[in-house]
């Protein structure tokens, strides 16, 4: 039995929908992985034998007036779950983020050290370091911008706004890679089917293509074929408490090669998605 955190974000939801052997989905409020204990009383009435940890907290700008609820979500729980499955030979699966560099150098391998901008980020960072640490049963995906039609994303509200806006102002100096939720779940199911022929425990996945929220959001609204006037503006004429990063790009190349895996561009997923 599969066990998958995090059960009501839009990530949660595509692996329950892909998965096709016996899983069981939990939300915070049925599954406080903070709380020690209770993820140890869990793991064993559940015994599972993998856990897809979909659980986040994503508040990327509240996390800095407020990092407390970000340390004990993305980095206190999910020690918790390596401490507790490692002593059930429990592998975990867990997701971070582009939001860990500082957007400097890239494109970003596996293999550089986090150097976040943001609370958010370092808190990510700090739970990769964590899970390592605590199990060697643990395998990491670092991913970037993920979007589906479920849930609170990018494109979501783009698609909100837009019923209301015939204008809108949309930052182009923040670059990165659109990522459909449901191929990251595809290929976490992929790689997991292969893991037995590689020794990495953290591999980088986004869809193929690089892209500003400008020109993200302009995709969003020609392949809807909504009337909205996009208008190109800098971060600073947004200001927002959180720096990101503005161009952190992920090397895809080791998971490329190791699985042999074909990655679609973010444009030809959006496409099918209308």
């Amino acid at each position: 039995m599969i066990l998958i955190t995090g059960a009501n974000g839009q990530l949660a939801k595509h692996f329950l929908a892909k998965i096709k052997e016996p899983a069981i989905g939990l939300c915070s409020s049925q599954l406080d992985l903070t709380n020690h204990k209770l993820v140890a009383k869990t793991l064993d009435v559940l015994n599972p034998s993998l856990i897809i940890n979909c659980a986040a907290y994503t508040k990327v700008d509240e996390a800095e007036d407020h990092p407390e609820p970000a340390l004990a979500v993305n980095v206190e729980a999910v020690r918790n779950l390596g401490r507790e499955s490692k002593k059930r030979s429990i592998r975990v699966v867990h997701f971070s983020t582009d939001y860990i560099f500082s957007g400097s150098a890239t494109p970003y391998t596996e293999s550089q050290e986090g150097s976040a901008l943001n609370v958010y980020g370092k808190s990510k960072y700090l739970g990769e370091v964590a899970l390592l640490e605590e199990t060697k049963l643990a395998t990491i995906f670092r991913t970037s911008w993920i979007y589906s039609l479920e849930g609170k994303n990018f494109l979501n509200t783009m698609l909100s706004l837009a019923k209301t806006k015939p204008q809108l102002h949309v930052v182009f100096d923040q670059i990165g890679s659109p990522t459909y939720a449901g191929d990251l779940a595809d290929v976490v199911l992929e790689v997991l089917a292969k893991l037995s022929i590689t020794e990495e425990r953290v591999f980088n996945y986004s869809n193929e293509g690089v892209a500003s929220w400008y020109d993200f959001a302009k995709a969003i609204f020609s392949e809807w074929k909504l009337p909205v006037e996009t208008l190109p503006i800098r971060s600073a004429q947004y200001p927002m408490k959180a720096l990101r990063p503005a161009c952190a790009v992920l090397d895809k190349s080791l998971i490329k090669k190791t699985f042999d895996i074909k990655i679609p561009h973010w444009r030809d997923t959006l496409s099918k998605l209308r």
